[in-house]
């Protein structure tokens, strides 16, 4: 069986969505109502959570503006270019009104073209990334370009059989990465209920409660577990601030001292340099804790990997003798948005906090423990970091997927009683 190539024009019907006035809107159903879907219902699948009903839609709206079952819909209009083309697929036999900033697709009898594929073709990476390029407006508001669309070709195999198992495979891994992101977010949830318990002395690192006798009244701060105390950070940990070195810059490896300004250079395990210096004036040690002092991202924080020549932007977190250089880092996360809402607070447009500043915010510090309470917190975060790896192996699974099936580059084989 061979691959069809025609025009999306050639092989699919599209309609657009409804626009209301404000009298008409409902927050719950009655009799006549009708549910529209909004751009905020449009999300990685159908978002239900928020739900918007409609009063006196006519008979001829409800036929021209509503889509059920096998309709692709996708969002046409919006300020965020990226938002233009995010589409959902209508699985279940239900009606569903749509308002105008979404346009609604199905190919159209006899095409020879599965809903369910062309909605994979539609979402696949690379026609995304074209409906977004060409989106079209001259205000703030995006709009997608259907004349492009509808002349774009689609590449399709002949066989239903094969479009359906292309599909049933694509849908396999959005499965599988529905259930992590499920489970990402129960790890996340965990770990912030750890890190509050935890670091607040509420939950012993053995996973025991500590009872009413087990806290003291502190005059500035109330309850506090006893055994502990507020300190300053200065009491566990020097902060060395950073500064950006005169002389010679590089864009790549090899000729200097990597070199970290601010946190557009972290990602989510660890920095990754984009310039280099000869000069080395302020470093940090592997294993410091990089913190952002400057700018909205101020509370930013990663650890460093390696030794890195730190500017102006960064401050490097040092452990004192004693001290637990991960439970100091546990502990700035959790004060980490009180500390930019004091910059911005300061009077000044741009938020700074300098070093001095640093060491004298104020934290609750065990006497004995922090290696155990920050043991605790790091096999959940162990745990949470291995299901994001598991994601995003997912997601580039599905890429290479969606490229070489939706393409033809890799065929599936049909069973011979499917094709009989």
């Amino acid at each position: 069986m061979k691959f069809i190539k025609k025009k999306v024009k050639q092989l699919v019907d599209y309609k657009s969505g409804y626009t209301w006035t404000k009298e008409q809107e409902l927050n719950n159903s009655e009799p006549s109502a009708i549910r529209v879907l909004t751009v905020s219902n449009i999300q990685s699948v159908l978002d239900l959570s928020s739900i918007m009903y409609l009063k006196k839609v006519s008979p001829k709206d409800k036929l021209e503006k509503t889509a059920s079952k096998n309709w692709t819909i996708a969002v046409s209009s919006n300020g965020n270019r990226k938002r233009i083309g995010n589409a959902i697929f209508i699985n279940e036999d239900t009606e569903y009104l749509f308002a105008s900033f979404l346009t609604g697709f199905i190919p159209k009898e006899n095409s020879g073209l599965l809903p369910e594929y062309f909605f994979r073709w539609f979402t696949s990476y690379e026609v995304q990334e074209k409906i977004s390029a060409v989106a079209e407006g001259t205000t703030e508001l995006r709009n997608m370009s259907l004349r492009h669309l509808r002349n774009s070709f689609i590449e399709y195999p002949e066989s239903e059989d094969e479009q359906r198992t292309i599909s049933n495979i694509l849908n396999s891994v959005d499965e599988a990465i529905a259930t992590t992101e499920i489970s990402i977010a129960k790890a996340e949830r965990l770990k912030k209920s750890l890190m509050q318990n935890l670091l607040s002395g509420k939950l012993k690192a053995n996973g025991s409660w500590r009872k009413e006798k087990d806290f003291y009244k502190h005059e500035k701060f109330g309850n506090s577990p006893v055994g502990w105390h507020w300190g300053r950070l200065s009491e566990i940990a020097d902060v060395i601030a950073g500064q950006s070195p005169a002389g010679e810059f590089y864009n790549d490896e090899g000729k200097g001292m990597p070199m970290l300004n601010g946190p557009t250079e972290f990602t989510d395990h660890h920095p990754i340099p984009v310039q280099y210096t000869t000069k080395t004036t302020k470093l940090c040690e592997v294993g410091d804790i990089l913190f952002t002092v400057r700018g909205s991202s101020t509370g930013r924080m990663n650890i460093a990997d390696q030794q890195y020549c730190i500017g102006r932007g960064i401050a490097a977190i040092r452990n004192k003798e004693g001290s637990d250089i991960d439970f100091i880092y546990y502990t700035l996360i959790t004060i980490a948005e009180k500390i930019l809402a004091e910059a911005r607070g300061s009077g000044t447009t741009f938020p700074n906090v300098n070093r001095g500043e640093l060491l004298k915010k104020w934290v609750l510090i065990p006497e004995s423990g922090q290696e155990e309470i920050a043991k605790k917190i790091k096999s959940v975060n162990a745990i949470l970091n291995s299901k994001q790896t598991k994601i995003k192996k997912l997601e580039r699974l599905k890429k290479a997927l969606m490229q070489n099936l939706l393409t033809g580059k890799v065929r599936v084989k049909i069973k011979a009683e499917q094709t009989a």
